[in-house]
């Protein structure tokens, strides 16, 4: 089956050129204050490096990337080079990765991992300082990390300490999602193409601009714009088959705040004023299978098949925001917090679909080769969401602190569906096809309220032993109200805290928390019901270097009503054991451990039968990493992650690395080679196994 999936090698242009500004950005900042320290005056002083601590990248990688870019510990920093009254500090990391290719299911990997090879410029940074007060800006920090990989960042902060503070962030991600057992009810047949998938890029750019940040009173304006593009395939459902359809996700969403803070010497305000604005025109159009699923199924004489499906969405959703936070501190003893937001989304929408084929429509009673929907829907939905946090001392050894929290929100929306069939014929008898016009008008309301009381009282026996005691209060009221029918349940929640800490100096501490969970009835078939929770931690150090820490976590739910029957039990245990004897030697290790199960009723659509649905999960987790200092500034380091799955979704994956990092002739250039291999296995297939060696050369410059 050949599909329109978009090749992992090819990058949009306007991903290029923008990542190709940014770059151009990075070279000229690198390169001018070069030029220019060249015409300083060697007798000139540097006001710069007074309190001024030395430049470092301000971000790291995260996920897949974050090992990828693994590497030993970096030279120690230097006092960075002089401009006018600036200190100036930069790294750059240019490379290129190299690919084994993947040996296995491709789809999979770059649903996982989504590293292939090419030229990158990895972890780079530029970072100006001086006195503060002195100049345009007193701090300029420029961020570049993964440029090429589809998981770009950029950043941006310059400031002015009495003036200004500007902050932009830009990322630049592709979500891949491709997997071949997810949902594929062809798989028995062979068939490892994902009817489900999606493959779209993702650009997020938040600006805030804060003026006179050091003042009582700072006001703030703030801009940020998300899109989402790119094509998927997913299914529609026609009586008694099912089709593969193939989307092209168009979403954009803009937000403006504006909003100001006081800084005042018992309290702390802020107001944030907000407007949001989406807009989602995704498209979906039959993917040329009329056959279906099942291949021509006959249902009431009827053959089930789709020629050509065409539909427009056309989605927009307005929804100003208001947030306050205030924090007040009357006395020392005495500290407030209180937090309210806000929103009113008011979404608007249209749909427009013809389809052609071979149809059944059993709610009027018809087939028919043809229709034309037309849908126009609106919606309201209002959100009240505060929060009240009080913490009253009396003693020293005594505390009391009580947290309130209320969610309230509701949706309330009509719409009108209109269908014109063609060909249409009565399921009652023969007669003469025509043409048949349905309308249907749909309303619906639904109501989410919720409030929760949590107690506490802590008192601290000296010596490092201190006991904790409260109580969780939750209720819950659910309403909804449609054409056909009208519900409402409400649920109460009591909870018990039990909890202790000891604590006889740096070297130790140990803590354990239990909490007791008892309800009247759940709203959801999977909520927490009735439960035991225990939550245990402890770290020993640091010795010498060494540290050693644990946690042990375990909860026990069940819910006894005849129709859900739910029993489900959660352990997890970790440890880690980290030594840094000198600046020549770092090691770690960590282990984790994690048994989850669970047994719950459920009904067999097809015979309206009960049965059990069962979820059994025993997940190992182990990684370590050593890095040494060889000679000369000679640096490597090695490291592993592996994951070892046993029970319903058996799996083992592993992930070593190494890296090194070896000085060219000054501390200011470097060499970074490094190594990573990765290899998933399932153990009740091959289906969507993989493994595959990433080698990466790159050069390191730092002033």
């Amino acid at each position: 089956m050949k599909m329109n999936v978009r090749p992992h090698k090819r990058a949009s242009a306007s991903r290029i050129q923008v990542w190709m500004v940014i770059l151009a950005l990075v070279l000229i900042l690198g390169a001018v204050p070069a030029l220019l320290a060249q015409s300083t005056s060697s007798g000139e002083g540097n006001p710069g490096t007074a309190g001024v601590s030395a430049g470092q990248n301000p971000n790291s990688a995260d996920g897949a990337q974050a090992a990828q870019t693994a590497a030993p510990a970096k030279p120690a920093a230097t006092d960075g080079s002089s401009l006018g009254p600036y200190t100036f500090h930069s790294q750059f990391e240019v490379g290129y990765r190299f690919s084994s290719g993947v040996n296995g299911n491709d789809q999979m990997y770059r649903s996982q991992v989504n590293l292939y090879e090419g030229a990158r410029l990895f972890n780079s940074y530029v970072s100006l300082r001086s006195t503060p007060g002195v100049g345009l800006f007193d701090r300029f920090d420029l961020s570049l990390n993964n440029l090429g990989d589809p998981y770009g960042t950029a950043r941006l902060n310059v400031s002015r300490s009495d003036l200004y503070d500007l902050r932009v962030s830009y990322r630049d991600m592709n979500y891949y999602n491709f997997i071949s057992t997810l949902d594929n009810q062809l798989l028995g047949q062979g068939n490892t193409f994902s009817q489900h998938n999606l493959n779209t890029d993702y650009r997020n750019t938040d600006i805030e601009l804060r003026l006179f940040p050091t003042h009582k009173i700072v006001p703030f304006v703030g801009y940020s714009r998300s899109t989402s593009t790119g094509p998927g395939f997913t299914t529609v459902e026609s009586t008694g088959n099912e089709f593969l359809l193939q989307t092209q996700w168009r979403y954009a969403a803009d937000e403006y705040r504006l909003g100001v803070q006081f800084n005042l010497s018992t309290l702390n305000l802020t107001v944030e004023e907000g407007y949001r604005f989406l807009k989602n025109d995704t498209m979906v159009t039959s993917a040329g299978q009329p056959q279906g699923n099942e291949n021509n199924p006959i249902y009431l004489g009827t053959p089930i098949t789709l020629t050509s499906l065409n539909q427009g969405y056309h989605g927009r959703v307005t929804l100003p925001t208001s947030r306050i936070l205030a924090k007040f501190t009357p006395f020392q003893n005495l500290r407030m917090i209180a937090r309210y937001s806000y929103t009113m989304a008011d979404v608007d929408s249209d749909m427009g679909e013809i389809r052609t084929g071979s149809f059944v429509d059993l709610s009027n009673f018809l087939t028919y080769s043809a229709a034309a929907d037309g849908f126009n829907g609106r919606a309201k939905s209002p959100n009240h969401n505060g929060a009240f946090l009080i913490e009253y001392q009396p003693f020293s050894r005594i505390k009391f602190t009580d947290n309130v929290d209320v969610l309230d929100y509701h949706v309330s929306g009509a719409g009108l569906l209109s269908t014109l069939y063609l060909n249409a014929t009565s399921l009652f008898g023969p007669g003469p096809s025509s043409s048949k016009t349905v309308t249907d008008m749909l309303n619906t309301q639904f109501a989410y309220s919720q409030v929760r009381n949590q107690g506490e009282a802590e008192f601290d026996f000296g010596h490092g032993l201190a006991f904790r005691v409260g109580h969780r209060y939750t209720y819950v009221k659910v309403d909804s109200n449609d054409s056909e029918d009208q519900n409402s349940v409400d649920a109460a929640v009591n909870t018990r805290i039990v909890g202790m800490v000891y604590r006889p100096g740096p070297w130790l501490r140990v803590g354990f928390d239990y909490e007791n969970n008892s309800s009247n009835r759940a709203i959801t078939r999977t909520d927490l019901f009735n439960y035991d929770s225990l939550n245990v931690d402890w770290r020993i150090g640091s010795w010498k270097g060494l540290s050693v820490s644990g946690r042990f976590t375990a909860r026990q739910n069940s819910n006894p009503a005849n129709d859900i029957s739910y029993n489900a039990r959660d352990h997890n245990y970790s440890g880690s054991l980290n030594y840094d004897p000198n600046e020549r030697i770092s090691f770690s290790l960590d282990y984790s451990l994690a048994d989850l199960f669970s047994d719950m009723l459920i009904v067999i659509p097809q015979n309206l039968t009960t049965s059990s649905s069962i979820f059994n999960e025993r997940y190992s987790g182990i990684g370590g990493r050593l890095a040494l200092t060889v000679f000369r500034g000679n640096k490597v380091e090695f490291g592993y992650r592996g994951i070892v799955n046993r029970g319903t979704y058996p799996i083992d994956y592993h992930q070593p690395y190494a890296s090194f990092w070896i000085p060219l002739g000054s501390t200011k250039l470097a060499f970074k080679p490094s190594w990573q291999y990765y290899r998933y296995i399932q153990k009740l297939g091959t289906l969507e196994n993989y493994q595959t060696n990433l080698v990466t050369l790159s050069l390191v410059y730092s002033r």
